[in-house]
């Protein structure tokens, strides 16, 4: 009886168990010897497409229509590739970072990016396309998912990267999300991942976690760049002050010093931007930035809002007062904050019309 509810041949024969097992892994590693190559072939089609796109002669060659068409059908396409198993989703990544910047620009001032080279009415063409298509949307959804992933396997370097992009489209002056977009940013995720899909404020607290997040070597490194010192010529170190909180208080309380062994902090207001960068990166009581090479530094006491900028060179010894110091509001965190409140307010409307169940 059990022998005739194995699965029979084709010359009538029962195959055993065994043989069937065998048969599944066979079959198993033939699709995946398929998908391998087919893998190997989408990677090879993109790297080339890449290559092309980013050549300026080509750029020339065919013309901002055809480049500006193909950027939003190329996008397409690799958010589709997500939705593939044998498709790595870090090489999919990478490939937005480089489109994206491509495209929009980098991080660096001097790279503004395709679209800024463009007439006006060729931007106003552009982004009439872009608007046609939802391609905020789409980048929006774009940027979420790869943070995710990103952040959940732990790509330090490439979460950097999409930090770096985030800050550069935000602070895009043609880029704006508005209610819809955000709209269509979350049903194209849900279209992605439908469950659980993530809520509009998820969305964008990702992404706000992806704005604010650095290190302290990534700081350092970005401190020197942006102030012209040589690599590696900052670090941190532990060093006692006077507590100028707490007059009563006759001991020295411990601090973290920027310690710069370079020429640095010519300006007062060098010195206020940097103690403002150190204040965006974490939040602390005390700041204190020190230059070994050119004897001047800066501190500043956050409690009773008491700053002083000095110079301990013999030949040019000040001591000056610069008052409170408060970092200013940069364009991305004004955009990450009004989109927050947009989705708070979805979020609201849709736990508002969900239907209860009957008691």
């Amino acid at each position: 009886m059990g022998e005739d509810l194995l699965p029979q041949r084709d010359d009538g024969t029962a195959d055993t168990m065994e043989e069937r097992e065998n048969e599944e892994e066979e079959l198993q590693k033939g699709q995946i010897k398929i998908q391998k190559r087919v893998e190997r072939q989408v990677k090879k089609f993109i790297s080339r497409y890449l290559k092309g796109i980013n050549n300026s002669q080509f750029q020339t060659l065919v013309g901002y229509e055809v480049l500006s068409k193909n950027y939003i059908i190329f996008d397409h396409i690799l958010w589709r590739l997500f939705s593939k198993e044998w498709m790595g989703e870090d090489y999919i990544i990478d490939s937005f970072l480089n489109i994206w910047r491509l495209f929009w620009g980098t991080s660096n001032q001097d790279e503004a990016g395709y679209f800024l080279k463009l007439s006006d009415d060729q931007q106003d063409q552009v982004l009439l396309w872009h608007y046609e298509h939802h391609c905020d949307a789409q980048l929006l959804a774009a940027l979420f998912y790869s943070a995710f992933i990103s952040r959940e396997e732990g790509w330090e370097a490439r979460y950097f990267a999409l930090r770096d992009f985030l800050h550069k489209i935000l602070n895009h002056p043609y880029f704006t999300i508005t209610d819809e977009e955000l709209i269509i940013a979350h049903q194209i995720l849900f279209n992605l991942i439908p469950f659980p899909a993530p809520t509009y404020l998820e969305i964008i607290d990702e992404l706000i976690a992806l704005s604010n997040y650095n290190n302290q070597s990534s700081f350092l490194r970005s401190f020197e760049k942006k102030y012209n010192l040589p690599p590696q010529s900052c670090n941190f170190k532990t060093a006692e002050v006077k507590d100028r909180s707490n007059p009563n208080n006759d001991k020295n309380k411990q601090v973290d010093v920027i310690i710069i062994n370079a020429p640095a902090l010519l300006t007062d207001i060098e010195a206020i931007s940097a103690v403002t960068d150190w204040q965006r990166f974490e939040i602390k009581s005390y700041y204190r930035i020190y230059s070994i090479a050119s004897k001047r530094g800066i501190y500043y006491e956050v409690n009773i809002q008491e700053s002083c900028y000095w110079s301990a060179d013999s030949k040019d010894m000040f001591d000056i007062d610069l008052g409170p110091i408060i970092p200013p509001v940069l364009t991305y965190e004004v955009a990450l904050a009004r989109l927050r409140k947009i989705a708070n307010k979805l979020d609201m409307f849709l736990e508002s019309n969900t239907a209860k169940p009957a008691s």
